[in-house]
């Protein structure tokens, strides 16, 4: 998690930039009970134990490539 709201298509951005390619995500329509909006946050860990994530997204992303 980031602490902030990734879009997908913030996502693909920053893949398409890793990958040197053009890559268009496909949508579909909603679905019942689709969450919109939503982001993990990393604050109550960081305040019990001091963590905090090791990898930006981009690292991450890095990671799984």
């Amino acid at each position: 998690c980031s602490n902030i709201q990734t879009s997908i298509n913030e996502l693909v951005q920053v893949i398409n930039k890793m990958i040197n390619k053009n890559l268009k995500p496909i949508y579909f329509d909603n679905r019942k009970g689709d969450i919109k909006f939503s982001y993990m946050s990393y604050e109550k860990i960081k305040k019990h134990l001091d963590w905090e994530p090791k990898y930006t997204i981009e690292d991450g992303i890095i990671e799984c490539l």
